[in-house]
Formats: structure tokens, C-alpha cells, sequence
């Protein structure tokens, strides 16, 4: 739905539902507005100078009377590379006070969809050319493929990141193991019955365990030079016995 895919461009239930209620009616008042959108009139007034401030809709007076109509979509995609910039300007400093904290938390815990993505994102920015680990289905039905085949494996095919797995055996597994070589993977299988995984464990960087279960929209960082070793020696022990 058009209304929860705004969201993720920073604006609330409301705010998604009047912009998409102007795309539609072109220029109209309050009153109209309203309706269409199914807001409290006295909340439309609200809304709709939030999203005059970032320079998402217009007004107009017809007939001394005050009609709103919203700006072109395009004008979100010049928001966001307004935001990507002033983030580019500020991260050296950002990154700056970071390094001066001492003792970072060695186990971070993450829940729902966002937070398992920042747990992906730092799988491919701990600065490793290798990670391994074993994996399930289950991300198919949480994320989907389609993060996984449009964002996260061509970002990490870009920088270089083998990836060693061991997959329960199955027609999805399958299909990805015959795409080792051009997808910079590769898959080993066992049966299910061998494997009984229901959660996702990665060893990655130079000390970094994540774990994420899909199922249940959570997931760890670990950053532990001794249980980072441990499983490392235990999948590669496992890894070099499989066929």
C-alpha cells in the first residue's frame, strides 16, 4: 500500500494519507481534504502545514478561498538528497565523537524489520573480505528476496565480501547454489532433518558474531573475539567434512 510505503520517507499515518488524498484531488480545501482522506478536519489543519514546511504541497486562493495542492513526488527525491548531503557534511564530526567513546557495548540487541537491516548493514561495513555462517529460509518471508537481490548481496558483491554458507537442503537453496561463482558465494547444504536451524548465525569482521531470527523480528551483535573464533572454528571444521 502506497500509504505505508510513505512512511518509510519520514512521514506518519496522517501525513501519508492527506498527501496521497491531494495527489489525487489536485487543488481542494479543508473540508475536502478531509473527507477524501478520512482526518479529522481539525487535524488536516495540523498536517497540512507540516507538510507545507518541508515543501510538500503548495496553496492557492480561488475566489478569496484557501485551497491546497500537493508538489510533484520528485520533490521527495530532492528531499532525501537534501538530507543525504547535510548527513555527508556532519559525518567526519559524528564519527569523530564515536571514536572517543572507549567502551562500546559488546552486545547490541536489535527488534523489528529496521533493526535487522542495520544488523545486515554491519555485516557489510566491518571492513572483512569473508564472512560465513548458517543461514535459513526464514528471511524470505520477513525482508523478502527482493532486499536481499536489489541491495544487500550486489553491495556486498561490490566490495569484495566472499560469502561461505551452510543452508538446509531445499528447491530455494538449491536454485542460489547454482549462481555460486557470479554471486560471490558459496552454498553448501545438509539435510534438514541434520540441520535444524531457526536462526540465522554469521561470523563476520575481525570479532563479530550476528544472529537473527526472522521469525521473530529480532537479532543480536556480538562483538567477541573469543565466541568469534570459537564459531568460526566450528564452521570451518564442518565446512571442509561436507562434500
Amino acid at each position: 500500500m502506497l500509504e505505508n510505503d510513505l512512511l518509510t520517507f519520514g512521514f506518519d499515518q496522517k501525513e501519508s494519507q492527506i498527501y496521497l488524498a491531494l495527489l489525487e484531488l489536485g487543488e481542494a480545501g479543508v473540508l475536502r481534504i478531509a473527507q477524501k482522506s478520512k482526518v479529522k478536519r481539525t487535524t488536516v489543519y495540523h498536517v497540512l502545514e507540516n507538510l507545507k514546511k518541508r515543501g510538500l504541497i503548495g496553496t492557492v486562493a480561488v475566489k478569496k478561498k484557501k485551497l491546497y495542492f500537493a508538489q510533484t513526488p520528485k520533490r521527495l527525491a530532492s528531499e532525501l538528497d537534501e538530507k543525504k548531503g547535510a548527513l555527508e557534511k556532519i559525518m567526519p564530526e559524528l564519527l569523530s565523537i564515536s571514536n572517543l567513546i572507549e567502551k562500546k557495548p559488546k552486545i547490541q540487541y536489535f527488534d523489528g524489520i529496521g533493526g535487522i537491516k542495520t544488523i545486515l548493514e554491519d555485516e557489510l561495513s566491518a571492513g572483512a573480505t569473508k564472512m560465513m555462517g548458517w543461514c535459513t529460509e526464514n528471511y524470505c518471508h520477513t525482508i523478502g528476496e527482493e532486499y536481499f537481490e536489489t541491495y544487500f548481496t550486489p553491495k556486498r558483491i561490490a566490495q569484495k565480501i566472499y560469502f561461505n554458507m551452510i543452508a538446509p537442503e531445499s528447491d530455494h537453496y538449491k536454485k542460489l547454489q547454482k549462481k555460486n561463482t557470479k554471486m560471490f558465494w558459496t552454498i553448501k547444504m545438509m539435510h534438514a532433518e541434520n540441520i535444524a536451524l531457526e536462526t540465522d548465525i554469521i561470523i563476520y569482521g575481525k570479532s563479530k558474531t550476528s544472529l537473527i531470527s526472522y521469525n521473530e523480528k529480532i537479532g543480536l551483535i556480538i562483538d567477541s573475539q573469543s565466541m568469534h573464533n570459537t564459531l568460526k572454528t566450528i564452521f570451518e571444521s564442518q565446512w571442509h567434512l561436507m562434500p
